[in-house]
């Protein structure tokens, strides 16, 4: 009996698959480009070998299919004997869990960027020059999520799939046939199937129906990460407007503005995938199609649909939010273009009355009068000059103090951003269950997040100097 467990990854845009096999060649030999079904991929063998769970010796398998869009199928294949479904089930699972696999996914992620960890990754791509490398070596075009964070990860779904064997437990009620009364694979959910034997239509069915599924659930994670920065930035901004400071609202609508961009590409990247996915159930048009699952028969147990729907309200909803978001702005800029009239009519009163004064000083110019003429030219010479130096001083001072108000914002972010993490360090130490290497590799990962928030704080109030 085969056991497949499938999960997904995301590299976080778009990607060159010509790229990004050249630059995998060498740490991953046998690496192919291929078109399945109308789909570009990358097949790349990430690790086989032979395990021995409780005392027997398993041959094992796992292989990325990395698309185009950013998603990678991560197809873990583990060779069972054994016949009856319970059992097959249980030790699959303890396969998929065992040791020196948990580290498998983020080192593809890590070999694919470069980097030596997560926290690496999440501060080096935050860098434009890092990040046109990642373009024009691996081929990947990142997509921010707010101004300067990404979406990059695995995303596990415990989904299990057994091929071969009696199949005891899929011939009972509640088990669907997908295949029209065929036979030819059973779920129990979306993330249980049994099917008498494996093939390779059947498998890239499989691939491909999975990645339909799955990519939805991870798009409605990154659609609600676009709300938190959101809230984040609103929080931000609210926080400027009470300062009544024109440089900080103008470093705000900057923001702003680059969040708007970011989110327009974003949407474009997912509104083209979900198109594409739309392909999926087509008959009249081949080769992007299911060959053996009748997409009736899986349209009853799917969650897309809706998924697919909260995914739309959601992107409907940080649209109207970011063009809300410049209205406060807009407003407070009127509010300066009728100051800086204001201001214009001042000068212009000024200029005024210093005309008049000159004219009166001009009838006063006459020959003789020495201490008259001398003290005219004093306040020729420190009217000017007092004004210029009083209005540079002035600015010099508004630079300093909206410069400082913005470090000690983006400060409160990263210590926002440290309690968080604090919290997923505390969540993940007390949650039981999780294997020792596996929480050791997540406690790694957060920890060197945290580490680089910490600097990334240093960093900041050194520069304010505590002020």
């Amino acid at each position: 009996m085969k056991a497949h467990h499938f999960s997904l990854c995301y590299l976080g845009g778009d990607v060159d698959l010509v790229k990004l096999k050249a630059h995998l060649s060498e740490a991953y030999p046998g690496t192919t480009l291929e078109m399945v079904r109308g789909n570009r991929v990358a097949n790349i063998p990430l690790v086989s070998g032979v395990m021995s769970p409780e005392g027997r010796e398993v041959g094992y398998r796992v292989v990325c299919h990395q698309f185009d869009s950013g998603f990678g199928t991560v197809s873990f294949m583990v060779e069972l004997d054994l016949q009856e479904q319970g059992a097959a089930l249980v030790q699959g699972q303890q396969a998929f869990r065992g040791p020196g696999l948990a580290a498998v996914v983020p080192e593809y992620i890590n070999r694919v960027f470069g980097t030596r960890d997560a926290g690496e990754l999440i501060a080096e791509i935050r860098k434009p020059e890092e990040r046109r490398r990642i373009k024009e070596g691996p081929g990947v075009d990142l997509l921010s999520v707010g101004r300067d964070n990404f979406s990059i990860g695995i995303h596990e779904f415990d989904c299990i799939w057994l091929a071969g064997g009696g199949g005891e437990e899929a011939k009972k009620a509640g088990w669907r046939d997908l295949t029209a009364g065929r036979g030819q694979l059973l779920a129990g959910d979306t993330n249980r199937f049994w099917s008498p034997q494996a093939g390779a239509e059947l498998y890239w069915d499989m691939v491909l129906l999975l990645l339909r599924e799955h990519s939805s659930s991870c798009y409605l994670v990154y659609a609600r990460a676009w709300l938190g920065t959101l809230n984040l930035q609103l929080k931000q901004t609210g926080e400027s407007l009470r300062q009544k400071n024109e440089a900080l609202w103008s470093q705000d609508r900057d923001d702003i503005e680059t969040m708007d961009m970011n989110f327009l590409a974003f949407n474009l990247h997912l509104r083209d995938f979900l198109l594409g996915q739309e392909h999926l159930y087509r008959r009249d048009e081949p080769p992007a199609n299911l060959r053996l699952v009748e997409p009736a028969e899986w349209e009853r147990l799917s969650r897309y649909r809706s998924r697919r729907a909260l995914i739309d309200g959601v992107m409907a909803e940080c649209k109207h939010i970011i063009g809300r978001m410049t209205m406060p702005l807009d407003f407070r800029e009127f509010r300066l273009l009728k100051t800086g009239v204001e201001q214009l009519e001042a000068r212009i009163m000024l200029l005024t009355v210093l005309l008049v004064i000159m004219e009166i000083f001009a009838h006063l110019l006459k020959p003789g009068h020495w201490y008259l003429k001398a003290a005219l030219v004093l306040l020729l010479a420190a009217i000017p000059g007092s004004y210029i130096l009083w209005e540079r001083t002035r600015r010099r001072r508004l630079r300093r103090r909206s410069r400082e108000l913005y470090l000690r914002n983006l400060r409160s972010r990263t210590e926002e951003e440290a309690r968080d993490i604090d919290q997923r360090l505390a969540a993940l130490t007390g949650t039981p269950g999780i294997e020792p290497k596996t929480r050791d590799h997540y406690l790694g990962v957060y920890q060197g997040i945290r580490a680089r928030i910490k600097e990334r704080t240093a960093e900041i109030s050194a520069e304010l100097g505590d002020r």
